[in-house]
């Protein structure tokens, strides 16, 4: 990748105002006010937006669209720029095609790839995603739904429950209402139950589907057998921040990361919990989606670790993982990618914001009022 920059027409292209670009083939140009992305290989152009009137605060890749958010408002555009949804709120969560929008109290599932409403939770408190699924604490209800058929597949009452979880593979739920419980989602039968102090701050399952963690708010954290026994517990680990919660599991299962009030713990999870105790202070991991490699995410600082060992620090305004473990990084200097070592520009526009689509074809990127979408 390379980034280059200036306003005078190109004397190969004849495109006026390349600011950037992706790949050794692709650049971007403004025409009409307009951001677009050329593709010399197949000589075609991508639209990346019209620009808008307020800044762009945040992005995020869905499907085949790319959603985008000012203070006001949140758009759906396709990937050649036109609009296909806009409304209040915000985008908070995207998992394949499946977009979840949080608007006040209430939650909306879409699917981006056609901009159809697929659900509506009224008073969502708490959900999770997985598995084309979506598990809801909604009006006092726990509720899974199943996205793809557009039917319910689980509902029990749930009164007291602050958090939710779901299994990747959709096959259980878990919740506290009183007691932390983990529930077949086919048969409605409790599968275990363990006793919690306090309302969660966070709830996650295992990748494997065989574990739940758990993190109270008053600092105690849990590691839950699939029997209900506890593998794992503290009582001083770190609370979430506005980057996410303090612990996370490698994509394979094999490792946890933990932030503790004084620290960080990564633990072996096929070694006896093993803990390497690792330089650094609590914050949000966030791991690559293969591979051991993983961010941690602590006020303005990022650092990156590959296993126990830190193999980078910096300071962006925003990164994002691509499926192949490199890491999109944003700032004022534009949007690098980072892979071991730094790779060259998406491009050269300052940039807040930054999103890779789960195939890694698309990047896209808040700067200033404009929306930039690069398709590889």
């Amino acid at each position: 990748m390379s980034g280059v920059d200036g306003d005078a027409p190109d004397p190969a292209t004849g495109l006026p105002g390349i600011c950037a670009s992706f790949e050794d083939d692709t650049v971007l140009f403004v025409s009409e006010g307009r951001p677009v992305a050329h593709n010399f290989a197949s000589a075609s152009d991508v639209s990346c937006g019209e620009p808008k009137a307020a800044p762009v605060l945040g992005v995020m890749c869905a499907g085949e669209s790319v959603a985008a958010w000012s203070s006001t408002t949140w758009t759906l555009r396709d990937a050649g720029g036109k609009e296909l949804l806009q409304g209040p709120g915000r985008p908070v969560r995207a998992r394949g095609r499946w977009l979840v929008v949080r608007a006040g109290h209430g939650l909306t599932v879409l699917d981006a790839n056609t901009a159809r409403e697929v659900v509506d939770f009224p008073a969502c408190d708490a959900f999770d995603l997985a598995n084309n699924s979506i598990a809801v604490l909604d009006d006092g209800d726990a509720v899974v739904f199943n996205l793809e058929r557009n039917r319910e597949r689980f509902r029990l009452s749930a009164a007291r429950a602050s958090d939710i979880a779901l299994s990747p593979d959709g096959r259980t739920v878990a919740f506290d209402n009183g007691a932390l419980a983990v529930w077949d989602v086919a048969s409605a039968r409790k599968l275990s139950s363990t006793d919690l102090r306090g309302p969660l701050a966070g709830l996650q399952f295992h990748p494997g589907g065989s574990m739940v963690a758990a993190l109270t708010q008053a600092g105690e954290f849990r590691l839950v057998n699939e029997d209900g026994t506890v593998a794992l517990k503290t009582t001083d680990a770190a609370q979430p921040d506005e980057h996410g919660g303090p612990f996370a599991f490698s994509p394979d299962g094999s490792h946890l990361a933990l932030a503790w009030t004084d620290g960080l713990r990564y633990y072996d999870l096929e070694q006896g919990l093993k803990a390497s105790i690792l330089r650094g202070t609590a914050g949000a991991p966030e791991f690559a989606l293969r591979g051991d490699r993983w961010a941690l995410r602590n006020g303005a600082a990022l650092d990156i670790y590959e296993g126990p060992d830190l193999v980078e620090s910096m300071s962006p305004d925003a990164a994002d993982f691509s499926p192949t473990g490199a890491l999109a990084v944003a700032d004022r200097a534009g949007v690098r990618m980072w892979d071991g070592k730094w790779r060259g520009s998406v491009t050269t526009e300052s940039a807040t914001a930054v999103s890779v689509s789960d195939d890694g074809k698309r990047i896209a990127v808040a700067a200033g009022t404009k929306l930039l979408v690069f398709e590889k």
